[in-house]
């Protein structure tokens, strides 16, 4: 078992992806008025977020229908088990950008200023979004090491049949406290902005590059994160999701 590591970092959010991830382009350019909203968007979010995150890299035991067995966890990921099923070992971490920003949406929208707070709660998203690009390239320089591929980066309460509640399990071996994490007993994250998952590595795995579940997301349909990565691989901002 690898040893839990925390890091902190500075996040710069890029203008120009977060008004891409809004369905502009070249061929639909923003107007000014949302350029203005999206800079404006963007430096604030780089006052008010606290971004860190925290994983461990766990042996991975036994793999079965619907559980997972890693070390000191028993998971209850259900039918996709078996996407762990080539792993040796997974990459087990917790994502924030801390609660500030949240806390500035909802002065926002209590003031009515419900742009400024859909802008700025976009322009955070996308900062938790970069904050997980760290945990993906250390676990694709890990595989790497150890002439392993990676598998998908799954969650629960996002992958189909893997409960919310698991995600107390995650937080057990984490020190999620540090981070300024804390979990309800309905096993839900706070601050809002937090997430957590868990990332497969072995050999059977034939991907190089941690690639979302989003074929097997509860939110598949709705999620605006999945619909921008897929525009993006026919534009120049595809590395940037």
């Amino acid at each position: 078992m690898t040893r839990e590591q925390l890091f902190t970092n500075s996040i710069e959010v890029s203008v120009d992806q977060l008004i891409y991830s809004q369905g502009f382009n070249k061929h639909k350019p923003a107007g000014e008025r949302i350029v203005t909203m999206a800079e404006e968007a963007a430096a604030k979010t780089a006052r008010l977020i606290e971004p860190a995150f925290t994983f461990r890299r766990l042996p991975v035991d036994h793999v079965d229908y619907l559980t997972v067995n890693a070390g000191e966890l028993q998971l209850n990921i259900g039918a996709y088990s078996y996407l762990l099923e080539p792993a040796v070992e997974m990459v087990v971490y917790l994502t924030t950008i801390g609660s500030k920003l949240d806390q500035e949406v909802e002065a926002l929208n209590q003031a009515g200023k419900f742009a400024e707070a859909y802008w700025l709660n976009c322009a955070g998203i996308l900062a938790l979004h970069y904050v997980f690009k760290n945990v993906r390239d250390l676990t694709e320089k890990a595989a790497h090491a150890a002439d392993h591929g990676v598998g998908l980066d799954i969650s629960p309460g996002t992958l189909i049949g893997w409960r919310l509640a698991d995600q107390k399990k995650l937080c057990s071996i984490l020190d999620y406290r540090s981070l300024g994490i804390s979990i309800t007993s309905a096993a839900t994250l706070i601050p809002y902005k937090t997430s957590s998952g868990v990332i497969g590595i072995g050999p059977g795995y034939t991907a190089t590059k941690v690639e979302p579940a989003c074929k097997y997301c509860t939110s598949a349909n709705s999620c605006w994160m999945s619909r921008i990565k897929k525009r993006a691989k026919k534009a120049s901002l595809a590395q940037a999701f």
